[in-house]
């Protein structure tokens, strides 16, 4: 190195320019080298997903806040909500998230909800976080969602119901469990189905196996004559095909117009 620099000043062998360039040129390389080597000091800091993953989803509420600090001042309490939202959804963990309300908590100041749909673990749970409307917003709990308000209907549980119930056609389309709701995405032929009837009725019948088995199925009652088909999505209340005996978990096979072939299995663990 001693050499090139010297040749460089003296401007003998090439132009001084050209060295000036490789010594520069060399001098970055090594450099960029180095950074290659030398990890990355994040100061350990965590990512939202990753204390999620950790089963402790309230180390991250001052992440929260730290964003909402940051939001502009001219937005308005609704924008910022939903910011706020947008910026859930951007994490691979959260599944969902939705403003349930606006300042409908009476407090000093009031308090609005988002409900926060994620997978912790690949399981997927839902809470509510409890948003602070003073200046600037601020995430202050997590909590559960109570499954009886959220769910459109409870399942119910009749051996005379499940054989006798309407059988109209109908095609499950998609399903998922959050907390003790099972989400049923389905279509059937109609107008805009706004007179449909549906229903999830379990056999009253429990095999034990390990975990349970219990047979359920989604009724429909349509009487609409048109030749449109209707997607919709309808959530019941699972909470009353826990196993009677203890234990954590119970397959459920879902049928649905064909009473003989199981549509769907799902697992429902709580």
């Amino acid at each position: 190195m001693k050499n090139v620099v010297k040749n460089a000043v003296t401007g003998k062998g090439k132009s001084r320019g050209a060295v000036w360039c490789g010594v520069v040129l060399g001098f970055l390389v090594a450099v960029a080298g180095c950074d290659r080597l030398e990890p990355v000091d994040t100061g350990g800091v965590k990512t939202p997903c990753e204390f999620v993953n950790e089963e402790n989803i309230d180390e991250t509420i001052p992440i929260i806040n730290e964003f909402l600090e940051n939001l502009s001042n001219s937005l308005d309490e609704e924008q910022k909500l939903q910011e706020l939202v947008t910026w859930f959804k951007s994490h691979s963990c959260i599944t969902d998230a939705r403003i349930l309300h606006i300042s409908g908590i009476e407090t000093l100041p009031p308090q609005s909800e988002i409900l926060i749909s994620f997978k912790e673990n690949g399981v997927t749970k839902e809470l509510i976080l409890d948003i602070s409307m003073g200046e600037p917003l601020k995430a202050i709990r997590y909590h559960e969602c109570y499954s009886q308000s959220y769910c459109d209907k409870d399942v119910i549980v009749s051996a005379t119901e499940y054989e006798n119930a309407p059988n109209g056609f109908v095609n499950i389309i998609d399903m998922k469990i959050v907390n003790n709701c099972l989400k049923i995405k389905f279509e059937a032929s109609g107008c805009d189905g706004s007179t449909w009837k549906v229903e999830l009725i379990d056999t009253e019948a429990v095999a034990k196996s390990s975990p349970i088995q219990r047979d359920v199925r989604l009724s429909l009652d349509n009487k609409e004559d048109c030749d449109a088909v209707i997607t919709k999505e309808m959530s019941f209340n699972i909470e009353d095909l826990r196993c009677p005996y203890g234990g954590k978990k119970v397959i459920l096979h879902i049928y649905g117009s064909n009473t003989n072939i199981a549509v769907k299995t799902i697992l429902y663990e709580y």
